[in-house]
């Protein structure tokens, strides 16, 4: 049986900030909500993304021994949460042909 990890509904932000709130309690790191609600309106795509944000995250806390803070998240997920407003959708597709042909 499959798992659908595609685009997020709406309404599922609150289910992936708390996930990103409950995942690092697992693995003995605390994440201030601040960063938790950072991290799930930055990661737009699927929970895999959401869930290799996180590990990435604790990864850097774990080996330079640095508190997790908003700052912190935002320095370590930079090229992540970049990569996420850079990609190409159909919406962005059909805006650009509009500019482009200056349909209305």
């Amino acid at each position: 049986m499959g798992l659908d990890c595609g685009h997020p509904a709406a309404g599922s932000r609150d289910k992936d900030c708390d996930f990103a709130r409950k995942k690092p309690r697992t693995d003995r790191f605390v994440l201030p909500d601040d960063v938790a609600e950072y991290i799930a309106r930055a990661i737009k795509s699927n929970v895999r993304e959401l869930e290799g944000a996180l590990t990435r995250l604790m990864a850097y806390a774990s080996l330079t021994g640095a508190a997790i803070s908003l700052a912190t998240a935002q320095q370590v997920l930079r090229n992540i949460i970049a990569s996420q407003e850079k990609r190409v959708t159909i919406d962005l597709i059909q805006k650009t042909r509009q500019r482009a042909f200056q349909f209305a």
